[in-house]
């Protein structure tokens, strides 16, 4: 049988093209919106289709179904979530899906999705389907992503025991692991062309005092987010969502001489003025004084990197439907990890 990928709620391609670098084969997939759908096609080609997946039939059973049904009403991140008729409905949709009995199927979403009905629907359809399913918690940063986003992973096939992605990276490195992918280390070559900018007022009241004593290039969450977490130029980035709209994506302080796994931040001239960063809880108390150093956008092409999208993906220059294509999307190394851990290739 081909090895032909079909995938439900398809976004820019993400997971396609993760699957893709596995080797699977991209026929046919769909997409509600049709702006993020013109962004799949322009990378991918033109079988993605602009539709709602209820009013979508599998007319044969590929060899992979994947599908990544919103998120939204599980994610932590929204106040008075709840599942919803819609979600319910979605789910009676992939149903239908699964029906078809293709050879392997997977899903994507959040980590609170399995605790909805929608997510029980599909399971139960799974095992009367005669499939064999394992589903994970999985951090995407353990597997060269530079991004430390969590998702729920299911993997089902009705031809073989499903195994889980080996991790290749870890936060403690061993022998059989290797250091997280740093956020600077992924933009390293974008560094010395993003657009200088300042923090915010918040931004500024809200940076830590160990600044003042060890001044190092960090990144700073956007928007007025509620967990103020830095990271560090070794450590991946927060999760890139589909909130981080222009004007609310990340900034990074770059410290001067920043080294970085042989990477090197740009310098500034000698008369080139240094950037002063302030930053305090009461106005008379100053928090944090760093010398030489330049605060910067973070735009779209960085957070390509952070999903560790390839090279040659061609973003809209639309910069909210790109942050939203990007939020969205399945890191497409992870999604290459979990095809490449069946061993299918080698059938």
């Amino acid at each position: 049988m081909s090895r032909e990928l079909q995938s439900w709620f398809s976004g820019g391609g993400l997971a396609d093209i993760g699957m893709a670098a596995a080797g699977l084969t991209p026929r046919f997939a769909v997409e509600l919106d049709d702006a993020i759908a013109g962004v799949y096609r322009a990378n991918l080609g033109n079988h993605c289709l602009t539709a709602d997946v209820r009013n979508v039939e599998l007319h044969s059973a590929p060899f992979w179904f994947h599908v990544s049904p919103p998120c939204t009403n599980a994610s932590v991140a929204k106040r008075n979530n709840g599942e919803t008729e819609l979600d319910v409905g979605l789910a009676q949709a992939i149903v239908r899906g699964i029906e078809r009995r293709s050879p392997w199927f997977s899903l994507e979403n959040v980590w609170g999705y399995r605790t909805f009905e929608s997510f029980r629907l599909i399971l139960e359809a799974l095992s009367n389907n005669g499939y064999n399913l394992a589903y994970w918690h999985l951090n995407s940063a353990d597997y060269a992503v530079p991004q430390t986003r969590k998702r729920l992973i299911l993997c089902a096939s009705r031809v073989r025991r499903v195994v889980q992605p080996y991790p290749t990276h870890s936060k403690n490195p061993d022998l059989f692991a290797l250091p997280w992918v740093g956020w600077h280390e992924a933009i390293a070559d974008l560094v010395p062309t993003l657009p200088e900018t300042q923090f915010a007022k918040w931004q500024l009241e809200r940076l830590p005092e160990e600044l003042i004593h060890q001044p190092k290039s960090c990144l700073v969450p956007g928007g007025n987010a509620s967990s103020f977490s830095l990271r560090y130029q070794d450590e991946p980035s927060r999760t890139v969502g589909d909130v981080d709209r222009v004007g609310n994506l990340p900034r990074a302080l770059l410290i001067e001489g920043t080294e970085q796994r042989g990477a090197t931040v740009q310098h500034r001239g000698e008369l080139d003025p240094s950037f002063t960063i302030k930053a305090s809880i009461h106005k008379s108390v100053t928090r944090a004084y760093i010398p030489s150093g330049r605060v910067v956008a973070i735009t779209p092409e960085c957070l390509a990197r952070f999903q560790a999208v390839p090279g040659w993906y061609r973003l809209s220059g639309k910069a909210s439907l790109d942050c939203k294509v990007l939020g969205n999307g399945f890191p497409c190394l992870l999604a290459q990890a979990l095809v490449e851990a069946q061993g299918i290739t080698s059938t």
